[in-house]
Order: C-alpha cells, then sequence, then structure tokens
C-alpha cells in the first residue's frame, strides 16, 4: 500500500529523546493525534500516518500527509512534541503480505 495515494504531501518528522521507552511512545501518539485533529478542526488537513519507534537509538519516527511542512510543524508543536528534523518524502510504502510462493513444503 501506498501512502502516496493521498493528495496531500508526505514528510518523515523525528524526535531524539534520552530516556526512551514505551510510556513516551504511547503519550506521544496520543499527543500528536490530538495535534492533528487540532490542525483538521481548523481547516488545515494534517494527519500523522503511522509512526516508528526505536528505542535503542533513542529515535521516534512520524510520516504525516500534509499541505506544508509549516502545516506539520504546527501540528506537532500544538501537540507539545516540536521536531528536531522534518524532510518532505517523495513516497512511503507499507508492504503487505507477502506474494511470492510459500517457502514451507
Amino acid at each position: 500500500m501506498s501512502i502516496r495515494a493521498t493528495a496531500l504531501p508526505c514528510f518523515l518528522a523525528e524526535w531524539y529523546r534520552p530516556e526512551f521507552d514505551m510510556r513516551f511512545v504511547d503519550d506521544a501518539i496520543a499527543r500528536l493525534e490530538k495535534g492533528t485533529s487540532q490542525m483538521c478542526a481548523d481547516g488545515t488537513p494534517v494527519r500523522l500516518v503511522m509512526t516508528l519507534a526505536m528505542p535503542i537509538d533513542e529515535v521516534l519516527l512520524g510520516i504525516f500527509t500534509g499541505e506544508t511542512d509549516h502545516a506539520v510543524r504546527s501540528a506537532c508543536e500544538r501537540a507539545g512534541m516540536p521536531v528536531n528534523r522534518l524532510t518532505p518524502v517523495s513516497d512511503a510504502r507499507i508492504a503487505g503480505p507477502a506474494d511470492g510462493p510459500s517457502n514451507s513444503r
């Protein structure tokens, strides 16, 4: 499935946090979803599509869709999660089930 199915551009947000744990991830996602909902309610479409948590590297990544990088930054700031880095993404895909032949015999 391609995230580019939406007409809105995609952005990769990065947060670096020492003392990273899954409670932080759960709280961050809830806050980001609230921030994007507020932006949408105000007429600016922004959506958190997915997150990737890498506790060993103390990094949380989020893929967003939004009209502009400013809209995504604003949603993150409303959530109390200003991004450390925001990069435009040309394409993002989520792999589905393996389509090849089964390896079991």
